[in-house]
């Protein structure tokens, strides 16, 4: 007979457990957390492929090791005004 994991082992669809990184983020998270960045710009670093993205649904949503990756390439780039 198969015993049942307890209920606060077992993985709860939209439930993310205290200190566990969500696996995807929505656009809005994910623009918040790059520091307020525009929708515009959010499409257009998905569009150019700077930014990967996964769309689920009608959802465009963002995988936080991607916005972290895209940060640390973004560091030490020349930035001419």
């Amino acid at each position: 007979m198969a015993v049942e994991a307890p209920i606060a082992d077992r993985v709860q669809p939209g439930v993310v457990r205290p200190g566990q990184p969500p696996l995807l983020v929505d656009e809005r998270e994910a623009r918040r957390l790059l520091g307020g960045l525009s929708v515009k710009t959010m499409y257009n670093l998905r569009r150019s492929g700077e930014l990967p993205s996964v769309k689920i649904g009608s959802r465009i949503m963002y995988d936080p090791t991607d916005l972290r990756a895209f940060v640390e390439r973004r560091k030490g780039e020349r930035h001419d005004q």
